[in-house]
């Protein structure tokens, strides 16, 4: 990464942080390891929404800027969506950047592999279920559809992965949460080697993803209609075709 990029500011004293050396992140907001990590513990439970609010848009806008500096491929892999946030995880092979990616509206999985990349895009209203587990220090990021798991294991050190993924899956959960105009419960397991967070994603995710894609094919629908029209109107269809094919098209509504 460019030492000219800022991954942010320490949200207790202020230090612009341009390393993870000497530095972590908790709840998607960098900190300085040491005191000021020991204050954020203390703090943190007084901060009002207001505050987290601002503390979070101010690391979005850090995010954007330490994103510009992941391969292009990885970029493109997400477009012209706005990132929420992002963690990345290093193989044996620096240059395969493996990257989990939550926009204002899907998680991104970009699994680089030398014979090419697989690029994973999950809609919210999809999301069954999260889960994030730490197991003999390894992190993984692991997403349920209806379709199936989607799974990332995040390579190389725990302390260059851990805490960020960790941010990356409170941030997916209070997406969703707010989507749903719900609040998620988050369960918690410790054991010898593993550590596991887990969250179920609510219902009414579900039906606004059924009524996003209804609304999608009506629209699809009328669009056929139009350009029907526009080739009745060429008299390329006749009136008799137009009213056939458009009353085939309104019966799959």
């Amino acid at each position: 990464m460019s030492k000219d990029v800022i991954l942010g500011v320490c949200v207790i004293c202020g230090k612009e942080i341009k390393s993870k050396w000497g530095a972590m992140q908790k709840d998607g907001l960098w900190i300085c390891a040491g005191s000021c990590s020991r204050t954020y513990d203390k703090e943190k439970k007084t901060w009002s929404l207001e505050k987290w609010d601002e503390l979070r848009r101010r690391q979005a806008e850090y995010d954007q800027a330490s994103l510009q500096e992941l391969p292009d491929k990885v970029k493109a892999a997400v477009g012209d969506k706005k990132v929420v946030g992002f963690v990345t995880g290093f193989g044996l092979i620096k240059k395969l950047t493996a990257t989990i990616i939550v926009t204002e509206d899907s998680i991104v999985f970009y699994d680089p592999k030398i014979t090419g990349a697989d690029k994973t895009e999950i809609p919210f209203p999809q999301i069954v279920s999260a889960m994030y587990m730490l197991e003999i220090g390894v992190p993984s990021f692991s997403v349920t559809t209806q379709s199936g798991t989607t799974k990332l294991i995040l390579s190389g050190s725990k302390k260059d992965t851990h805490e960020p993924a960790l941010a990356l899956f409170n941030i997916l959960k209070e997406k969703l949460s707010e989507l749903a105009a719900v609040p998620i419960s988050e369960t918690h397991n410790k054991g010898l080697i593993k550590e596991v967070w887990s969250f179920y994603a609510p219902p009414q995710l579900a039906v606004m993803g059924t009524k996003h894609s209804e609304n999608k094919t009506t629209e699809s629908i009328i669009d056929q209609i139009k350009k029907l029209a526009e080739l009745r109107d060429a008299r390329i269809l006749s009136p008799e075709e137009f009213e056939n094919k458009k009353k085939e098209l309104l019966a799959r509504l």
